[in-house]
């Protein structure tokens, strides 16, 4: 409960104004390119730069999530302490708390991605369109195809690991600037999420690339948050 009231309503208005952002980038795209020619669906995400707005978002929450707990940001850092529960769990339920806000920035931005895929169902006259017009734009397009793999079932083990790890290392991060340290597991794999995440169909090399980096950070937060609060303890 102390996490999130420190942060979802942050986390809410951050989405509220991401999914408004890129429904009218992608609306005004839609309607220039449709006043000249039809295009594909694929096209109008490119061209929308939608996946721009997504990365900015993606940071903030990040970055979000990685300050509560620090010493900097208010007396969290001081009230943390003075909690009838160990450091330990502290951290665990904050790692719990971050996997399911980062959970839910992907679900909000697929959501995004669905409804406008509708809107274009709907402005584009029918001849050009079929049944298949968004299945293929999942298949063509490398940020849909990495929101929602369909038969790719490596980007599906990517996402998970990828949603895990973002959330285990981000809550290390206020740990190690309490003890006067820098988080840098959060700040690698957020870089590695930037620039592998949207990638095309049967990338195997690169989704097995973000997975061990995934695992790896995950692994040292909670060696390093577990070995700390030991120490602390003894």
């Amino acid at each position: 409960m102390l996490m999130s009231r420190s942060t979802i309503y942050k986390i809410l208005g951050i989405l509220v104004i991401m999914t408004a952002v890129e429904g009218t980038l992608f609306y005004l795209t839609l309607r220039n390119m449709t006043a000249a020619e039809v295009v594909g669906l694929e096209l109008v995400f490119q061209q929308s730069r939608i996946l721009w707005v997504c990365a900015l978002g993606y940071l903030l929450v990040t970055a979000l999530l990685c300050l509560t707990g620090c010493e900097f940001s208010g007396k969290q850092g001081y009230t943390l302490h003075r909690l009838s529960v160990s450091q330990r769990s502290v951290f665990l339920w904050q790692a719990f708390y971050n996997i399911c806000c980062f959970f839910l920035f992907w679900a909000v931005q697929l959501f995004i991605v669905l409804a406008l895929c509708r809107l274009y169902m709907e402005k584009i006259d029918p001849p050009a369109i079929s049944n298949q017009t968004v299945f293929l734009a999942f298949y063509r397009n490398d940020f849909l195809h990495s929101l929602l793999p369909l038969a790719d079932m490596s980007r599906y083990v990517r996402n998970i690991f990828l949603i895990l790890g973002l959330g285990i290392a981000s809550a290390y991060f206020p740990i190690r600037q309490r003890r006067g340290g820098t988080g840098v597991g959060i700040i690698v794999l957020s870089a590695v999420t930037l620039l592998f995440f949207s990638h095309s169909m049967g990338s195997l090399g690169n989704d097995i690339l973000v997975i061990v980096f995934s695992i790896a950070t995950a692994t040292m937060a909670l060696y390093g948050a577990l070995k700390e609060e030991a120490a602390n303890e003894t």
